[in-house]
């Protein structure tokens, strides 16, 4: 899904992050890349207190569309280190939302500096966040009714050998 949303928006990479509002973090369940990294693939599972990143609570909190240049003098000073860290030059995030819920924030990055996001791609972003957040309320549906199911329910079936295979043709 990062990578469609990546591609769909032309951008250099893609992320998305589930929002766990009773702990106030993010944790990071998909990054894309047109080149990816160890590191990329490493961010998987990272988590992020909110109180890290302050510039996601207007995100997750407010539902705002957030942009991020580096080249942007009042840019957040955490926004910017952590830009600079990544050579991020371009950001702009949504928040995922699911019956009225934010789930999760939606995020592309370029490494351009020319790169503007206009109206036209916020719109775009914020229409891919719909199924992105559908399908990540399914997914979580699904872990969670496995995670209720007997032990043997979330094994396969154990075959019981067959008889004939041990038997030789004379």
């Amino acid at each position: 899904v990062a990578r469609q949303v990546g591609e769909a928006m032309r951008a250099t990479s893609c992320d998305i992050a589930d929002f766990e509002p009773a702990a106030g973090t993010l944790t990071y369940a998909a990054v894309w890349a047109r080149e990816m990294t160890p590191e990329d693939e490493a961010y998987v599972g990272t988590v992020i207190p909110l109180a890290d990143r302050p510039a996601r609570l207007s995100v997750v909190c407010e539902r705002k569309v957030v942009e991020y240049y580096l080249d942007d003098p009042g840019l957040d000073p955490i926004e910017r280190k952590v830009m600079e860290k990544w050579g991020e030059s371009t950001a702009v995030e949504v928040p995922l939302v699911f019956a009225d819920e934010v789930i999760g924030i939606l995020g592309v990055v370029d490494v351009d500096p020319q790169r503007r996001y206009g109206d036209a791609d916020k719109a775009l972003l914020q229409a891919l966040a719909v199924p992105v957040a559908a399908a990540i309320h399914q997914q979580r549906a699904r872990l969670r009714r496995l995670s209720r199911a007997p032990s043997s329910a979330r094994r396969p079936a154990r075959r019981e050998p067959s008889r004939r295979l041990h038997l030789r043709a004379r």
